[in-house]
Protein backbone atom coordinates (compact mmCIF):
# COMPACT_ATOMS: atom_id res chain seq x y z
CA UNK A 1 0.00 0.00 0.00
CA UNK A 2 2.84 2.36 0.86
CA UNK A 3 4.47 1.56 -2.47
CA UNK A 4 1.31 2.51 -4.38
CA UNK A 5 1.01 5.75 -2.40
CA UNK A 6 4.66 6.53 -3.12
CA UNK A 7 4.23 5.87 -6.85
CA UNK A 8 1.07 7.99 -7.06
CA UNK A 9 2.81 10.79 -5.18
CA UNK A 10 5.71 10.64 -7.64
CA UNK A 11 3.32 10.66 -10.59
CA UNK A 12 1.34 13.62 -9.25
CA UNK A 13 4.52 15.55 -8.41
CA UNK A 14 5.90 14.96 -11.88
CA UNK A 15 2.64 15.87 -13.59
CA UNK A 16 2.27 18.96 -11.40
CA UNK A 17 5.76 20.11 -12.36
CA UNK A 18 4.85 19.68 -16.01
CA UNK A 19 1.75 21.88 -15.67
CA UNK A 20 3.16 24.66 -13.51
CA UNK A 21 5.43 26.10 -16.18
CA UNK A 22 4.70 29.66 -17.31
CA UNK A 23 2.82 30.08 -20.61
CA UNK A 24 2.97 28.12 -23.85
CA UNK A 25 6.16 27.90 -25.89
CA UNK A 26 6.38 29.88 -29.14
CA UNK A 27 4.19 28.29 -31.78
CA UNK A 28 1.58 26.91 -29.40
CA UNK A 29 1.23 23.61 -27.69
CA UNK A 30 1.46 22.77 -24.02
CA UNK A 31 4.34 24.09 -21.91
CA UNK A 32 7.28 21.76 -21.33
CA UNK A 33 9.07 21.37 -18.02
CA UNK A 34 12.64 22.63 -17.86
CA UNK A 35 15.45 20.09 -17.72
CA UNK A 36 15.25 16.39 -18.50
CA UNK A 37 11.86 14.99 -19.46
CA UNK A 38 10.34 13.62 -16.23
CA UNK A 39 8.35 11.01 -18.13
CA UNK A 40 11.55 9.56 -19.63
CA UNK A 41 13.08 9.26 -16.17
CA UNK A 42 9.88 7.88 -14.61
CA UNK A 43 9.51 5.18 -17.25
CA UNK A 44 13.24 4.39 -17.17
CA UNK A 45 13.46 4.27 -20.95
CA UNK A 46 16.40 2.56 -22.60
CA UNK A 47 18.73 4.58 -24.82
CA UNK A 48 17.04 3.11 -27.90
CA UNK A 49 13.57 3.95 -26.61
CA UNK A 50 14.66 7.49 -25.74
CA UNK A 51 16.20 7.97 -29.20
CA UNK A 52 13.01 6.66 -30.85
CA UNK A 53 10.88 8.95 -28.64
CA UNK A 54 13.04 11.99 -29.39
CA UNK A 55 12.82 11.26 -33.12
CA UNK A 56 9.04 10.72 -33.03
CA UNK A 57 8.49 13.86 -30.96
CA UNK A 58 10.68 15.95 -33.29
CA UNK A 59 8.73 14.64 -36.29
CA UNK A 60 5.45 15.44 -34.51
CA UNK A 61 6.57 18.98 -33.71
CA UNK A 62 7.73 19.54 -37.28
CA UNK A 63 4.45 18.21 -38.67
CA UNK A 64 2.19 20.13 -36.26
CA UNK A 65 4.03 23.46 -36.17
CA UNK A 66 2.22 24.70 -39.31
CA UNK A 67 -1.08 23.50 -37.85
CA UNK A 68 -0.52 25.41 -34.60
CA UNK A 69 0.33 28.53 -36.61
CA UNK A 70 -2.74 28.07 -38.80
CA UNK A 71 -4.88 27.58 -35.69
CA UNK A 72 -3.47 30.75 -34.09
CA UNK A 73 -4.22 32.74 -37.24
CA UNK A 74 -7.76 31.34 -37.42
CA UNK A 75 -8.33 32.27 -33.76
CA UNK A 76 -7.07 35.79 -34.46
CA UNK A 77 -9.48 36.06 -37.40
CA UNK A 78 -12.32 34.92 -35.17
CA UNK A 79 -11.27 37.48 -32.58
CA UNK A 80 -11.30 40.18 -35.25
CA UNK A 81 -14.80 39.18 -36.31
CA UNK A 82 -16.03 39.25 -32.73
CA UNK A 83 -14.24 42.50 -31.87
CA UNK A 84 -15.82 44.20 -34.90
CA UNK A 85 -19.20 43.14 -33.53
CA UNK A 86 -19.91 41.33 -36.78
CA UNK A 87 -23.43 39.96 -37.02
CA UNK A 88 -22.43 37.61 -39.85
CA UNK A 89 -23.24 34.34 -38.11
CA UNK A 90 -22.14 32.31 -41.13
CA UNK A 91 -18.65 33.85 -41.14
CA UNK A 92 -18.27 33.40 -37.38
CA UNK A 93 -19.55 29.82 -37.53
CA UNK A 94 -17.32 28.95 -40.46
CA UNK A 95 -14.32 30.34 -38.60
CA UNK A 96 -15.18 28.31 -35.50
CA UNK A 97 -15.53 25.15 -37.60
CA UNK A 98 -12.16 25.86 -39.23
CA UNK A 99 -10.55 26.19 -35.78
CA UNK A 100 -12.17 22.95 -34.66
CA UNK A 101 -11.00 21.13 -37.80
CA UNK A 102 -7.42 22.23 -37.24
CA UNK A 103 -7.68 21.13 -33.60
CA UNK A 104 -8.91 17.73 -34.75
CA UNK A 105 -5.90 17.42 -37.06
CA UNK A 106 -3.54 18.26 -34.20
CA UNK A 107 -5.28 15.75 -31.93
CA UNK A 108 -5.02 13.02 -34.58
CA UNK A 109 -1.29 13.68 -34.90
CA UNK A 110 -0.93 13.61 -31.11
CA UNK A 111 -2.90 10.36 -30.85
CA UNK A 112 -0.62 8.81 -33.48
CA UNK A 113 2.42 9.97 -31.50
CA UNK A 114 1.00 8.43 -28.32
CA UNK A 115 0.29 5.14 -30.12
CA UNK A 116 3.82 5.04 -31.54
CA UNK A 117 5.27 5.78 -28.10
CA UNK A 118 3.16 3.15 -26.34
CA UNK A 119 4.11 0.54 -28.96
CA UNK A 120 7.76 0.94 -27.96
CA UNK A 121 7.13 0.34 -24.23
CA UNK A 122 7.50 -2.85 -22.22
CA UNK A 123 4.51 -4.16 -20.26
CA UNK A 124 5.84 -2.62 -17.03
CA UNK A 125 6.44 0.71 -18.75
CA UNK A 126 2.95 0.63 -20.26
CA UNK A 127 1.50 0.17 -16.79
CA UNK A 128 3.51 3.12 -15.44
CA UNK A 129 2.56 5.21 -18.47
CA UNK A 130 -1.14 4.48 -17.94
CA UNK A 131 -0.82 5.64 -14.32
CA UNK A 132 1.02 8.78 -15.45
CA UNK A 133 -1.66 9.56 -18.03
CA UNK A 134 -4.38 9.05 -15.39
CA UNK A 135 -2.62 11.50 -13.07
CA UNK A 136 -2.26 14.06 -15.85
CA UNK A 137 -5.95 13.70 -16.74
CA UNK A 138 -6.88 14.13 -13.08
CA UNK A 139 -4.90 17.37 -12.94
CA UNK A 140 -6.51 18.62 -16.15
CA UNK A 141 -9.96 17.84 -14.80
CA UNK A 142 -9.26 19.72 -11.57
CA UNK A 143 -7.28 22.74 -12.76
CA UNK A 144 -10.25 25.11 -12.76
CA UNK A 145 -12.00 26.91 -15.59
CA UNK A 146 -10.22 27.07 -18.95
CA UNK A 147 -8.15 30.16 -19.62
CA UNK A 148 -9.19 32.50 -22.42
CA UNK A 149 -7.13 32.28 -25.61
CA UNK A 150 -4.12 34.57 -25.75
CA UNK A 151 -3.96 37.13 -28.51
Amino acid sequence: MKRIAMILTLILATATAAFTQQGPPPGGGPPRPAGPDPLIAYLNLTAEQKAAWDSARAAFETATQPLFEKQREAQEQLGTLLDSKSNDACAIGAQMIAIRTIGDQIKAAHDALDAKFEASLTADQKSKYAAFEAAVQFLRDHEGPPRPPQR
